[in-house]
């Protein structure tokens, strides 16, 4: 029951005037799901439908050192860390929606 009203909480909107306090939960949440839950078995990443676009979205669980522009730094083959590689011809701009 827990898991099926956050996942509707997650899906919801940001009020703009108190878009930092809903977000709150779903950071708290999340954070719990990624670094403590399973510590012998991490997560690397939640999916969930945005409130922004209604499509899946990923939070992954990735190191500002992971993280490395398309050819520099690529991982080295055979390294089995979870690394995120930008394609800078994937970027796209969505318009935020907003409740108010």
């Amino acid at each position: 029951m827990f898991l099926r009203d956050f996942a509707a909480q997650l899906t919801k909107p940001a009020r703009s005037a108190y878009e930092q306090i809903d977000y709150v939960p779903t950071q708290v949440v999340t954070e719990y799901l990624l670094h403590v839950f399973r510590p012998q078995a991490p997560v690397a990443g939640l999916l969930y439908t945005s409130s922004l676009t209604d499509k899946m979205a990923a939070v992954l669980d990735v190191p500002n050192e992971r993280c490395v522009d398309q050819g520099t730094h690529a991982p080295a083959r055979g390294d089995s860390r979870l690394a995120l590689v930008l394609d800078s011809a994937s970027r796209r701009t969505v318009p935020v929606r907003r409740d108010s």
